[in-house]
């Protein structure tokens, strides 16, 4: 877990350096499967996103009132979605900024659940800020 809480990971000197090499204009680090032209994956829709959502359910809080248990969590916490996210929809996002004390919320307009690839300069320029906090 990073010191900021924002990610799961055992070094994020190394995903901040990860970041800012996108941010930097760089090479792309997820190897160009951001830049493919065929075998693309098919589309998600409402099915996909109920599916995750049971899945979410099933042993995530279903009772919306247990969010206040968010309050007890001082950690700061970076949450981000695109405004149009139909897998996960950004009142989620809301949700969790609205409970989480030492939140920072960032909706990425015109955009799904791909919005750190649409808005990778942005949202890696936002993540690096949080982190250098």
């Amino acid at each position: 877990m990073t010191e900021a809480g924002v990610l799961v990971c055992d070094d994020h000197e190394l995903m901040r350096v990860g970041l800012r090499m996108v941010v930097d204009g760089q090479p792309d680090l997820t190897g160009g499967r951001r830049e493919r032209t065929t075998d693309h994956d098919a589309p998600s829709g409402l099915t996909t996103r109920d599916h995750q959502l049971t899945a979410w359910s099933d042993w995530g809080v279903t009772d919306k009132s247990k969010l206040v248990r968010l309050k007890a969590l001082f950690q700061p916490t970076l949450a981000a979605d695109g405004e149009s996210d139909i897998l996960m929809p950004a009142k989620n996002s809301h949700l969790l900024a609205k409970y989480l004390p030492d939140a920072q919320l960032h909706i990425y307009p015109d955009a799904g659940h791909g919005f750190l690839y649409q808005y990778a300069v942005r949202f890696g320029t936002e993540v690096n800020t949080f982190l250098d906090r």
